[in-house]
């Protein structure tokens, strides 16, 4: 059993609260907002073309970005599945994942296999997300 389920966000809290466990239980959620200090994130326009270039990537090309630990939880895998599908018909897409872990080497795998390595950008884990993501 729990005392209180917890959403990192309004709309997941009240997804939660609609369940009928939730609902049986009389139990609603708590919002405790994702931990990331947003204010940590302005754009930069001036820093733009220069990550792009460091990145490979064109600078009139979109670019699709996330940040996480690379676990098999995460669904990752269905990230590039869907991106295979779409990739070779839009070349001018590029998507960046930063982060590590467990599923590293099988993500890179699966889009080497996909044929979409050239436009999938792994960094690894890195210090300045928020230049990449600005």
């Amino acid at each position: 059993m729990y005392n209180q389920e917890i959403g990192v966000s309004p709309h997941i809290t009240e997804y939660l609260d609609r369940r009928w466990l939730a609902k049986i239980m009389r139990r609603s959620g708590l919002t405790i907002n994702n931990a990331v200090d947003l204010t940590r994130f302005h754009p930069q326009p001036e820093s733009r073309g220069s990550v792009r270039q460091e990145l490979g990537v064109p600078q009139n090309a979109y670019l699709v970005g996330t940040v996480g630990r690379l676990g098999i939880e995460k669904g990752y895998d269905v990230l590039i599945q869907a991106a295979a599908q779409i990739m070779p018909e839009c070349e001018d897409f590029y998507m960046l994942i930063v982060g590590d872990g467990n599923q590293a080497t099988p993500l890179r795998r699966q889009a080497a296999t996909a044929g979409i390595n050239q436009w999938v950008i792994f960094t690894g884990a890195r210090p300045d997300v928020e230049r990449l993501l600005c």
